[in-house]
């Protein structure tokens, strides 16, 4: 007869088995840039993903991967292109110029238009979000294509960050009077702050859906960890056989980010976002099916 500490460990046997079993399921595809040995992948729209390259000597260029072709992408007269959102055939990111200032720029595949601020991170349809800095600080920004919007949290102190979009959400971070990171999440009325489980501070990537991906600092170890937040439960992310991973993007059943690995090297990677049920029996066995310790993940 078993007694009732018996059935409890054959129970969480059960649930770690479960998580286990759900995790091998899991889909992951490396994205390197042919001859590069750093990549990044930042945002995703249907079959296109977009992100950052860097050869050896450090030399930058945007890029736009449609599943089989990785096409460089690089503003004309621009020392350094960075790309970080992917709407249909749009894709925003910022360039420096001569003098190394960083100007934010939309890309339609033939032609390149500036916009106002220092980077546009994200992009649904018409809408970019992006950042921009003046006297009184840094702020977020939305664009409509006629229209500037900026984005202040009300709790920010020293600046906010417009990183992703989705629809009428957006989320980013936001920063307070003690120099601290808020990961947040903005319906066009509220402002939210999202902060994963024991964590000292956060930033939020993307969205899709009721889906925010971002990275947060870990209270205990202050290592740096990436996170899926459903709505409802917070889970963390890794790379098997990384040292460090963070998820970046989110499309739909798609995430997309970067891992590094002991070679030095940096890799992009598409994954499918876990079913709800996989997250909380991750959650219930205690098993973070990704866990991340961060030393440096380029952008």
């Amino acid at each position: 007869m078993r007694t009732n500490n018996q059935a409890i460990i054959i129970a969480l046997a059960l649930l770690a088995a479960a998580a286990i079993t759900a995790q091998a399921q899991y889909s992951i595809t490396t994205l390197d840039f042919p001859g590069n040995p750093y990549t990044a992948a930042y945002g995703i729209s249907g079959s296109n993903i977009v992100g950052n390259t860097s050869d050896a000597s450090l030399n930058q260029s945007g890029f736009i991967y449609d599943g089989s072709t990785y096409a460089p992408v690089n503003y004309p007269g621009g020392s350094s292109t960075s790309v970080f959102g992917v709407s249909g055939n749009s894709v925003v990111g910022s360039y420096l110029d001569s003098e190394y200032v960083s100007h934010a720029f939309v890309y339609d595949g033939s032609i390149f238009t500036t916009l106002t601020g220092t980077e546009a991170r994200g992009i649904s349809g018409s809408n970019i979000v992006g950042n921009f800095s003046d006297g009184s600080g840094s702020h977020g920004y939305v664009f409509d294509g006629t229209t500037y919007t900026t984005l202040d949290a009300p709790l920010a102190v020293t600046g906010t960050f417009a990183y992703g979009i989705s629809g009428s959400l957006i989320v980013g971070y936001y920063i307070d009077g003690s120099f601290t990171n808020h990961a947040f999440l903005y319906d066009g009325v509220h402002y939210i702050t999202l902060t994963p489980t024991g964590s000292l501070s956060a930033v939020a990537y993307g969205v899709s859906g009721n889906l925010v991906v971002g990275t947060y600092i870990d209270a205990s170890t202050t290592a740096e960890m990436g996170f899926i937040y459903d709505g409802t439960t917070y889970t963390t992310l890794d790379i098997p056989g990384s040292t460090n991973s963070a998820p970046f993007g989110v499309s739909g059943d798609s995430i997309v980010g970067a891992y590094s690995t002991s070679d030095g090297n940096q890799h992009g990677f598409l994954m499918a976002v876990p079913e709800p049920s996989t997250l909380a029996l991750a959650g219930l066995a205690g098993l973070a099916f990704i866990r991340w310790r961060k030393r440096g993940t380029a952008k």
